[in-house]
């Protein structure tokens, strides 16, 4: 994660850009223009550039943005590693932010809530994968920071469909949500097909990993991990265990190296 942040950072230069053409702004929403962090081609730096606010067309919320993770998707679009991406793109798909505009035929939601948008930023609602309740398959899907521009912003605007509504307590941060918009989101859809079983094995032990073990070790379930035992991992191993919660590895709690 702290590797993941260095390189963003490494590659970030600031510059000024006119105004683009926008929707026009809705009654209430808010107007003028925001930051936005750019990125026109893989391989380039990211630029700090000023863009108007998005406006919500139908069916969509806009956002003021609290906070937004990185995951390593956004490196694969930085290094040019993800097929048809838009550009130029605002990357960012771990995004927390609060409602400032309702688009029309949207319900459910108030203005100043508190909402997160993951990776899956719109689908078709139409194809077999829709309507069987699987739109992650979904065969015209669109993501958000890779094909919708995404959380590296001010504001956004997102499809209604996909935005979660979220605590807003005291004590719970943005940041501290953010990651649960991705790496919490896959590792939950992975561990509910099994959240009966006593013993739950984990291939690999990133992001998503280190989320689900916290959830497991606080319903009592034994996990084991299996990782390659390569330098990086090693590294990282005892960060991945502090943000589990877990002091040192026990029996009930282990890793398992594997061959590269």
């Amino acid at each position: 994660m702290t590797g993941n942040l260095t390189k963003i950072s490494s590659l970030v230069k600031v510059v000024a850009t006119p105004p683009r053409e926008r929707n026009l702004p809705m009654p209430n929403s808010v107007s003028g223009t925001m930051r936005a962090m750019v990125l026109h081609h893989s391989g380039e730096a990211l630029r700090l550039e000023h863009w108007p606010i998005p406006q919500p067309a139908a069916g969509q919320l806009q956002l003021r943005i609290e906070a937004c993770g990185v995951c390593r998707t956004d490196l694969h679009l930085l290094d040019g590693e993800l097929p048809y991406p838009r550009w130029p793109i605002i990357p960012g798909h771990e995004i927390v932010g609060r409602v400032s505009a309702i688009g029309a035929g949207v319900t459910g939601f108030t203005v100043g809530e508190r909402v997160g948008v993951p990776w899956l930023g719109w689908t078709c609602g139409q194809c077999r994968f829709c309507l069987s309740g699987r739109e992650n398959l979904c065969e015209s899907a669109r993501f958000t920071g890779y094909q919708i521009y995404g959380g590296y912003a001010d504001y956004t605007v997102a499809d209604a469909r996909y935005c979660f509504p979220l605590p807003c307590h005291a004590d719970q941060s943005a940041a501290e949500l953010a990651p649960l918009l991705c790496a919490g989101l896959i590792g939950y859809r992975a561990l509910r097909l099994v959240s009966e079983a006593h013993k739950v094995g984990i291939y690999g032990f990133g992001a998503a990993a280190h989320i689900i073990a916290q959830v497991m070790r606080h319903a009592g379930q034994e996990f084991y991990a299996f990782t390659r035992p390569a330098t990086q991992k090693r590294r990282t191993l005892p960060v991945f265990l502090a943000l589990a919660g877990l002091a040192a590895l026990t029996k009930r709690h282990q890793i398992c190296w594997t061959r590269p």
